[in-house]
């Protein structure tokens, strides 16, 4: 059942690649034009901290759910495709338990919807339990387009071919730009 009321939009970010980066983009703007209403985001903590902190919206709230390693057990994998794996294996328990977590930091507002990146096919599942929609984003589409209508702005400073890149990387640029989620892949 959606409630009435002012809406609680529980975001679900996929922890790997530009996707929380992106996920986060499209929070700002909702909570920038529902400033009643709130919004959770939650991934796993590397994930959120590597998130840009500038400027912050009030009625965002962020929730750090498990990443599926084991606790004080052996190193994690540093096979990015194993890391993904344990997310995944461990991703409906710890979303449930995210969303929980998120329902009582917001004072006990319930759910109204589930915003998660398309990979996060959990959070369908964590929808459907709370009775409400599921909104599937593609975040990858919006991040692409993004860098394609800054294309002579990004080989002017990056370079094109075995010229780019291998002369600098200047981060300041895709901050600039917006990109700023650049910076934590290299």
């Amino acid at each position: 059942m959606v409630p009435c009321g002012d809406p609680h939009v529980v975001l679900l970010a996929f922890p790997f690649g530009s996707h929380a980066a992106a996920l986060f983009t499209v929070a700002r703007a909702l909570a920038a034009a529902a400033p009643s209403a709130t919004f959770s985001f939650l991934s796993t903590a590397r994930s959120i901290a590597s998130l840009p902190t500038a400027q912050p919206l009030a009625n965002i709230r962020f929730y750090a759910v498990g990443d599926g390693l084991l606790e004080g057990g052996e190193a994690p994998p540093t096979n990015i495709e194993e890391k993904i794996k344990m997310f995944m294996g461990a991703a409906p328990e710890n979303l449930r338990v995210g969303v929980e977590a998120a329902v009582v930091g917001s004072g006990g507002a319930v759910v109204s919807c589930v915003v998660s990146d398309a990979f996060l096919w959990v959070a369908a599942e964590v929808a459907a339990k709370a009775g409400v929609p599921w909104i599937p984003v593609w975040t990858a589409a919006a991040m692409a387009l993004y860098a394609h209508l800054h294309t002579d702005l990004l080989r002017r400073e990056i370079g094109v071919g075995q010229e780019g890149m291998s002369i600098k990387i200047n981060i300041d640029i895709f901050i600039y730009i917006g990109l700023n989620w650049i910076g934590s892949i290299w």
